[in-house]
Parts: C-alpha cells; structure tokens; sequence
C-alpha cells in the first residue's frame, strides 16, 4: 500500500507536468498487463479508491471545524 500511495502522491503533484509524467504512466501500464490485470480491475479499484478519498477526506473536514 506504501507504493501506491507514492505513486498517488507523484501522479498528483505532477499533473501540471502531464507531458513528463506519460512515459512512467505507460510503463506502469505495461507492468500491470504482466500482472494479469484487466479493463474491469480499475472500475472496481477506482471506486475503492474514490470511496476511500472521500471517507479520509470527511473526516479531515470533520476535524478541521
């Protein structure tokens, strides 16, 4: 979980350096085909993720007031 979070964290603060950032995407794109993951995968994974963001960031806002 560490690594994807540093991964999440680098895709992040580079997106105003998309044209940089899109040769690691596609390598990164190529690992995961060798991992056997499929299209479906990132609609589960994606929603995970999006829920999760949105939970960690409820309780940030909860905090915060």
């Amino acid at each position: 979980m560490v690594k994807f979070a540093q991964v999440f964290e680098l895709l992040v603060s580079s997106l105003d350096k998309i044209e940089k950032l899109l040769p690691a995407l596609k390598s990164l794109g190529k690992r995961h085909s060798n991992y056997g993951v499929e299209e479906y995968h990132y609609e589960i994974v994606g929603a995970a993720l999006i829920k999760t963001l949105k939970k960690s960031l409820d309780i940030l806002a909860v905090e915060k007031s």
